[in-house]
């Protein structure tokens, strides 16, 4: 099917290449149908030959050639329309381009920034693991001294049993904590600013946080839950405590490991969507 465009770019060639020989074409005629009929005139000398010679192709030459004139001028208007119609749809085109250019460069980036995030969040991961396999415990409640996953096994096990004495659970952690703080000081410390990381990242979405604190969680034992909880209902933990909740960090805890399982669901230690899945 031919385009309106080509039709136009059809008629503007042919007004092109048929008008000056249609022109020329009209004079010849007209001169033609003047001059010969008159042929007995002496037309260098006779004014009246020239005055009626004048008012004749003036009269007959002057339309034809005013609306071959008008005619051009209508062409002129239409190609000018159609440049327009042209830069319009190149400048439709060239935003398009740059908005895909624009959209691209955001992904790059993205890409390149949330690169950056996961080379820092994986290193702090496996500085977390570092430090729990550094991790000491003196020995405590009739417990042997010990290292590493055992000694948070047993940090556990001795604040139950410490708690068992004492109604003062803070006060019963932070005894422990103060023996051992030189390995139990940089864990937490540093289980605070992965969460941190995440936390305030802007390259992340909510989604996004949420499926990289997820992983943080998953390396977590059982525990390593139960000394998060105690840690965060004290003044050690106050850095901590707010994504612990916001991030479901104890969303796997056994509450048996708890110095009483319905600590959980009894007591106000924590708001109760820290235990709970997310929608």
């Amino acid at each position: 099917m031919t385009k309106p465009a080509d039709k136009f770019d059809k008629i503007v060639e042919a007004y092109i290449k048929y008008v000056p020989y249609f022109g020329v074409t009209f004079i010849v005629l007209v001169l033609a149908f003047y001059i010969y009929p008159r042929g007995g005139y002496s037309i260098g000398t006779n004014p009246a030959f020239w005055g009626a010679f004048g008012d004749y192709v003036g009269g007959i030459l002057n339309p034809i050639f005013g609306f071959i004139t008008l005619l051009g001028l209508v062409i002129t208007v239409g190609l000018q329309k159609q440049i327009l119609d042209v830069q319009k749809q190149e400048l439709a085109e060239t935003k398009n381009e740059l908005a895909k250019s624009a959209k691209a460069l955001e992904i790059q980036n993205k890409t390149m920034l949330t690169q950056s995030f996961e080379n820092i969040f994986f290193q702090m991961l496996s500085k977390q693991t570092n430090l729990l396999d550094k991790l000491y415990f003196s020995g405590h409640a009739g417990l042997p001294s010990s290292s590493g996953i055992d000694a948070a096994i047993n940090l556990a096990h001795a604040m139950t049993a410490s708690m068992r004495k004492t109604p003062d659970h803070i006060n019963a952690y932070e005894y422990l904590y103060k023996r051992d703080n030189v390995t139990l000081g940089p864990y937490f410390r540093n289980l605070f600013h992965t969460l941190k990381l995440i936390d305030e990242s802007l390259v992340l979405s909510e989604e996004e946080k949420l499926k990289y604190s997820s992983l943080a969680r998953a390396q977590l034992t059982s525990a390593e839950l139960t000394l998060i909880f105690y840690n965060c209902l004290t003044s050690y933990g106050v850095g901590l405590r707010p994504y612990v909740i916001k991030y479901r960090l104890l969303k796997h805890i056994d509450p048996a490991q708890l110095y009483s399982p319905d600590w959980i669901e009894n007591f106000n230690f924590y708001p109760p969507e820290t235990f709970q899945a997310r929608n």
